[in-house]
């Protein structure tokens, strides 16, 4: 009988054909391990079993799972793990049943040394921007005023000319925006833009040439511009006749003006003083007023004076300080009244030939002291004789 011994299994009576083999789970479990211990290998080389150290098995392991042979060079079996804490960096390691755990940490603050190049460390101040550092924050300040050469290149100046872009630009009018002189800065102006309707755009149009504003005026009648001062004053004056140019129209005249062209008569409505008065006061020569003729084809009126009511004070008057010239108004064209007596002034002086004596003379128009030459008396006759009025007078 063949019997298997411990960590065989198999065998019997030779009756027949026995074999035995390894029986790994018939053994006696082990726990801890040491490098001496064996273990059972195949080796291949020499195609049987051997047995090897535990410490040689796991020197001979190339990895595939089989543990660690070597840590960070070393080989010695057990290894155990030591850390150091860096002066900010700390490392805590922890293992619970097959796990290690690294814990790293951080303590302090780091030192100068040992921050990047391009870690703010410390603050230099600009001449306006300032700063500070504290409990790990950067804070910033500002301080005085930019300088021009450290200002944008569109900045607007007040102590300066300055040039504005073809854009828009709105100033607020009135109190907002003054115009001072520039010798008395007291001396102020402002744009009053408060009559223009809402929402609508007035433009003031600038002429090629100086100008002055024009202080409001209140105006005259009949009056025109003659001027206006340097300091926007406007000067007025009646126009004479020598301002004026150009023809006026019948419509513009009165309808109490003559027309020389005879297409309106006189009309008019005065009740007392001058229906018509025509003075020549500063004539010294020539003619005051002269009516032209009409052609020999007319046959009308050249003056017509008639009364408009019965009894006129005077129809037609001339009055006059010196002599009315010889063929001023010939008698022969006064058709409309014969000469009475009483219209020929006392002394008158009208020559004898002017008269017509178709009624002849009689005694009462012969004035008692007329002393009528006796070379004017006809020749007596039969029935022209002498007579004697009593008193020694023939």
């Amino acid at each position: 009988t063949l019997t298997a011994g411990s960590g065989l299994s198999g065998g019997g009576d030779l009756s027949a054909n026995r074999s035995f083999a390894v029986d790994i789970n018939g053994l006696t479990a082990e726990s801890a391990i040491a490098g001496g211990d064996y273990v059972m290998i195949y080796d291949v080389s020499a195609s049987a079993l051997r047995k090897m150290t535990r410490s040689d098995f796991v020197a001979g392991l190339s990895g595939g799972g089989g543990g660690l042979t070597t840590l960070n060079g070393l080989t010695a079996d057990p290894q155990n793990f030591a850390d150091v804490d860096d002066t900010n960096v700390t490392l805590a390691i922890s293992s619970a049943t097959d796990t290690h755990t690294f814990t790293l940490g951080w303590t302090g603050t780091l030192a100068a040394g040992r921050l990047n190049s391009n870690v703010v460390q410390a603050i230099t101040n600009d001449t306006n921007v300032t700063g500070s550092i504290s409990a790990q924050t950067l804070t910033l300040g500002w301080t005085g005023t930019l300088t021009k050469a450290r200002q944008h290149a569109n900045t607007v100046y007040t102590d300066q000319a300055n040039t504005f872009g073809n854009f828009v630009q709105t100033f607020q009018s009135g109190g907002n925006f003054l115009l001072s002189d520039p010798t008395d800065i007291t001396k102020k102006a402002q744009f009053d833009v408060s009559n223009i309707a809402t929402s609508t755009t007035r433009t003031v149009n600038v002429p090629n040439a100086n100008s002055t504003t024009v202080q409001a005026d209140t105006g005259a009648s009949n009056q025109f511009l003659t001027a206006i001062s340097a300091q926007g004053v406007i000067s007025k004056a009646q126009p004479s006749f020598s301002n004026i140019s150009g023809t006026i129209s019948d419509g513009q005249l009165s309808s109490n003006v003559f027309y020389v062209d005879g297409t309106r008569a006189g009309n008019s409505a005065a009740t007392t003083g001058n229906a018509f008065s025509f003075d020549a006061l500063s004539l010294t020569s020539g003619i005051a007023q002269k009516w032209r003729v009409p052609s020999s084809g007319f046959t009308g009126s050249i003056l017509q004076v008639t009364d408009n009511a019965g009894s006129p004070a005077t129809l037609f008057e001339i009055s006059e300080t010196g002599a009315i010239t010889t063929g001023s108004i010939p008698y022969a064209s006064v058709t409309s009244k014969s000469v009475v007596n009483a219209d020929v002034a006392a002394g008158a002086a009208i020559a004898y030939s002017k008269l017509n004596l178709s009624g002849s003379i009689v005694n009462a128009d012969v004035n008692a002291s007329a002393a009528i030459a006796y070379s004017k008396l006809a020749a007596l006759t039969a029935s022209r004789a002498l007579v004697s009025d009593g008193s020694g007078v023939v």
